[in-house]
This record gives C-alpha cells, structure tokens and sequence, in this order.
C-alpha cells in the first residue's frame, strides 16, 4: 500500500457528500455542531454548513490545507475531543487509519464528545481489507465493531466486501464496514 495523499486529494477536490454522512443526516436532531474527520478536502465539511452545523474539521495531512484551509491539523489520538459538544461525528473511511496501539482510547474519548442522541457516521476496516497487513492501520472483525458500539443504538450496520479501487486508482480488495449509531 502506497498512499499518494496529494494524488487523492486533487482526485476528490471536486466530489460531493459521501452517500452514508446524507443517509446519517435525517437521523440527526440538532443540527448545531459536527465534526468531520479526515475531512480531507472540505466536501462533506460543505455538505454540513449547507445543512446548518458549525463545523470542526481535522486532517492529519498538512498537504489539505492547500485544498481546504480552514481545517484542524492533527492526527485524531492527539485531537482534543471537548466533552458533549457534537451533535454528528462524521468518520468517513478515516478510523482505520488510527494506530491500533491508540484507537480505542481515541474511539472512547470520540464517544464522549457526542452528546446523549448524538450520530455517528463512519467506516472500519474489516480484517480481510487488502490493506490489512499495515501494521499502521486499524481493522476490525464484525463482533470487534459492535462492541465499539455498546453504548449506541446501532441504525445501520453494512459489511461490505468487493474488488475495486482507490481514489488514487489503486486496485484493492474492500472489506468495510459502515455505520451509522446514535449514542445513549
């Protein structure tokens, strides 16, 4: 795996919203503030000031602020999550990349900065993923994300597995799963 950030950044510059964070946003009762991470060049960013949220957006890549300058430089372990503040966290294909010595430390400390009915938008990485043998990444078995899930109401819950590419053109082999949870 050979991630080419500028590549895919200049490749979804001009994409929308990820279809699961349009599909999350009826489940959302307040629409006061959301976090978007990985939030890579702004669209889903865009997509919730459209909607009416104030938005805290992250990226670890210093390499966005080219494409989006309004963005939060920080990797998510050392992100300071202030608790009950977002109404949507929304984690399109970013968890993963989480180092699995920090990431159920950060997924605890991203649950408690969503308030009580808050929704979480996202994907993890099954462990049959192509990408799967980083040591660098975090994947998951499907029981693995449910518990992440313990202290949410699980709306919608889509395991994924398919051949095909990366939006640097890539080839790979996707084993994903998305879900979309309201905290208790």
């Amino acid at each position: 795996m050979d991630l080419k950030w500028n590549t895919y950044f200049s490749n979804t510059k001009d994409r929308g919203a990820r279809p699961l964070l349009i599909e999350a946003l009826p489940y959302v009762k307040d629409k006061n503030h959301a976090l978007d991470l990985g939030c890579g060049t702004g669209a889903d960013t865009n997509f919730l000031k459209a909607n009416g949220f104030s938005v805290t957006s992250v990226d670890s890549s210093p390499e966005v602020k080219e494409y989006f300058p309004d963005v939060v430089i920080s990797t998510f372990i050392d992100l300071p999550f202030p608790k009950e503040k977002y109404d949507l966290v929304n984690a399109q294909y970013s968890l993963p990349f989480n180092s699995p010595d920090s990431f159920t430390e950060m997924f605890e400390r991203l649950t408690g900065s969503l308030k009580s009915g808050g929704i979480f938008a996202g994907q993890f990485f099954g462990t049959e993923d192509s990408w799967s043998k980083n040591e660098k990444m975090t994947f998951h078995t499907e029981e693995e994300v449910r518990k992440l899930f313990e202290h949410y109401k699980i709306l919608v819950f889509r395991e994924r597995k398919e051949n095909g590419k990366t939006a640097s053109g890539e080839a790979k082999f996707w084993h994903v799963f998305n879900v979309i949870a309201q905290k208790r």
